[in-house]
């Protein structure tokens, strides 16, 4: 199995296109995003990119989300 896991994108684009090509360049099975994915409420509009992907991505919250 082959996993994909960041922490704090803090709702950066480029962070999430990060994610998001190497998660389907590299045939990823699941991504594990592990808190701070948004800047206390701000880029929230980038969680739509994971919802594209072909892989189940899961979420811990961080203090910024």
């Amino acid at each position: 199995m082959r996993l994909y896991a960041a922490a704090d994108l803090h709702g950066k684009k480029r962070h999430f296109k990060t994610v998001v090509n190497s998660v389907r360049q590299n045939k990823i099975d699941a991504v594990v995003l592990a808190g701070d994915l948004l800047n206390y409420g701000r880029g929230h509009y980038f969680l739509h990119m994971l919802d594209d992907l072909p892989s189940p991505v899961f979420v811990v919250r961080g203090n910024s989300d």
